[in-house]
C-alpha cells in the first residue's frame, strides 16, 4: 500500500514515496548504505521480512516497489518477499540490466507487483500479475502510482482523481508534491493519500534527490501529517573518471587527457547508458535506442571503456607468457640442482643456470605487481572484470611463493 510521485530536474531527479503498512508490522529500519556486488546503494529495511520497497544506488538508478492488489491470485499460497527482489536488482547500473535481470527471474516465486525504475534520463515500469510479465516503456505520464489492500480499483482512482484536480493550478515542483503526499483529501481515511485506517496506516515518507554528483535519501519514519523529524543519508554518485583517477595509476592524466576529446588522434568509443551499444565519440544521439547523449556522460564512458580495455589487454598479454614462463623456471631449477649432483665437469653449467630462474621469477612477478598495483584497486560493476583482478592477484601470489622456496631451498643446499 504506496503512492509515488516523481519529478525531473535538469541534472537529476526528485522522487517521493509514502509507504502505507498494517499496524501490526515492525517498523522498519531508516535508509543507510549498503554493497551488493560492488555496488553502493541506499535503502531502508523492511522490519518483518528484511527486503526493501525503495532503493536508490550510485548510478541514479531508483527502484520503488508497489504491490497490486487488484489482481487476482491464489493467496492461500506462500510466497517470496517482494522486498528481497527490490534489494536484488539495486546493484544494477541501467534499466537495461534491471529488465534483462527480471526476464531471467522465476517470477512465479512472487505475488503481483509493479516496479518503478526512474534514472535521470527515463523512467520505466515493470508489473508482474503471477502469471505475466509486462512493461511500460515510458512511465512519466502513469504518475503518480499508488496501492492499496482496501478497495484497490476505488482507491487508485481517487488519489489518481486528487492528484490531478490539485494539478490544475498548481505547478509541478517539489513543494507541490510534498503538499500530495501529505494531503488528506477527500476526508482522513483509506482513499487519502496520507492514509489513516483503524488496521493501516501511512507508516514513513521518502524523499529521494538524484544529482549530478551526489543523492540524498531523507526519510520521516511516521505519517507525512505528523511532521516528525527526518534523517538524510547520502551517497556521492558512480564516475568512471572518479574511478580511474586513482592515486595507485594516475592513469586519466597520462591516457586522455579532456582537451584530446576535441580532435582525438586515435578512434575513440563509449556506450550508450541506456542499451549499452558503443558508439563512436562524438555522437548526439545513440543510433539503436535514439537516446540524447550527455557529453559528461560520454566521455566517463569513452574513458573507463578504454582504460579497462587496456587493463584487459596488459592482463591478457601476462597471462599468456604466465605458465610458459613458470614451466621454464622451474625447468631450469630442477635442471641445475640435478646438475649439482653429478660429474665435475656439469658443476660450471650447474652455476651459470643457478640464478636464471631466480631472474625469470623476479621479472615476472615484478610485472604482475605492477598490473596489480595499477588496476587492483579499482571496483567495476563488471563481473568479468572483477574474476580477472582475482585471477592477477593470485598468480602475483603464486610468483611471490615460488620466489620463496627457491630463496629457502638455496639456502639449505647451498
Amino acid at each position: 500500500m504506496c503512492t509515488v510521485t516523481w519529478l525531473r530536474h535538469t541534472d537529476g531527479y526528485e522522487l517521493f514515496f509514502n509507504r502505507d503498512e498494517l499496524r501490526a508490522r515492525l517498523p522498519a529500519q531508516p535508509p543507510s548504505p549498503h554493497e551488493h556486488n560492488g555496488v553502493r546503494f541506499l535503502a531502508p529495511t523492511d522490519g518483518d521480512k528484511g527486503g526493501t520497497w525503495l532503493g536508490v544506488n550510485e548510478f541514479g538508478l531508483t527502484l520503488g516497489l508497489l504491490n497490486r492488489y487488484q489482481d487476482s491470485f491464489d493467496r492461500t499460497r506462500e510466497y517470496e518477499s517482494r522486498g528481497w527482489l527490490a534489494r536484488a536488482l539495486l546493484d544494477s547500473h541501467n534499466e537495461t540490466l534491471v529488465a534483462k535481470r527480471l526476464a531471467e527471474m522465476d517470477l512465479i516465486r512472487f505475488p503481483p507487483f509493479t516496479l518503478l525504475i526512474l534514472t535521470p534520463k527515463q523512467t520505466r515500469l515493470a508489473h508482474w500479475n503471477s502469471h505475466k510479465l509486462w512493461w511500460e516503456a515510458d512511465a512519466d505520464a502513469c504518475m503518480p502510482l499508488s496501492s492499496s489492500s482496501y478497495r484497490a480499483p476505488e482507491v487508485i482512482a481517487a488519489r489518481r482523481a486528487q492528484f490531478q484536480k490539485m494539478a490544475v493550478n498548481n505547478e509541478l515542483t517539489s513543494d507541490f508534491l510534498r503538499q500530495f503526499h501529505h494531503s488528506h483529501t477527500p476526508e482522513t481515511g483509506p482513499f487519502a493519500v496520507c492514509m489513516h485506517r483503524d488496521d493501516a496506516q501511512t507508516v514513513s515518507f521518502s524523499n529521494v534527490r538524484v544529482s549530478r554528483d551526489k543523492l540524498v535519501f531523507a526519510y520521516q519514519a511516521d505519517a507525512p501529517c505528523a511532521d516528525a523529524p527526518q534523517i538524510a543519508v547520502e551517497l556521492p554518485r558512480f564516475r568512471f573518471v572518479s574511478l580511474l583517477q586513482s592515486k595507485q595509476s594516475g592513469l586519466l592524466s597520462r591516457m586522455f587527457p579532456r582537451q584530446q576529446l576535441i580532435a582525438p588522434s586515435t578512434l575513440i568509443v563509449f556506450k550508450c547508458p541506456r542499451c549499452r551499444e558503443t558508439l563512436l565519440w562524438g555522437a548526439a544521439q545513440c543510433r539503436y535506442c535514439k537516446r540524447e547523449i550527455d557529453e559528461l556522460e560520454a566521455y566517463d564512458s569513452a574513458v573507463y571503456e578504454t582504460a579497462v580495455a587496456q587493463a584487459q589487454s596488459w592482463a591478457n598479454n601476462l597471462r599468456a607468457v604466465h605458465y610458459p614462463t613458470l614451466g621454464l623456471a622451474i625447468g631450469c631449477w630442477l635442471l641445475q640442482i640435478l646438475m649439482r649432483w653429478q660429474i665435475s665437469e656439469l658443476q660450471a653449467l650447474s652455476k651459470a643456470l643457478a640464478f636464471s630462474p631466480f631472474f625469470l621469477s623476479i621479472l615476472s612477478c615484478a610485472a604482475m605487481a605492477i598490473w596489480n598495483h595499477n588496476y587492483s584497486a579499482w571496483r567495476l560493476p563488471d563481473p568479468e572484470f572483477t574474476e580477472l583482478q582475482q585471477q592477477m592477484r593470485r598468480n602475483f601470489h603464486l610468483w611471490l611463493a615460488f620466489i620463496a622456496a627457491q630463496i629457502t631451498i638455496a639456502y639449505i643446499f647451498w
